[in-house]
């Protein structure tokens, strides 16, 4: 059986793992929407702001 502490490691590690992944998709996709914005692509009114 794993100790606490090795489970406790895991668990962060997998944590910080989705966080990693999903700050880098939700990057992608902001970068993404930007070219398409200033491509024309997208139409409309857009406020876009940096972070």
């Amino acid at each position: 059986m794993k100790d606490k502490m090795t489970y406790f490691d895991e668990t962060f590690r997998d944590i910080d793992a989705f966080y990693k992944r999903l700050t880098e998709r939700m990057f992608k996709q902001m970068e993404e929407i930007e070219k398409a914005i200033q491509s024309g692509r997208l139409q409309g009114e857009w406020d876009v702001r940096p972070i």
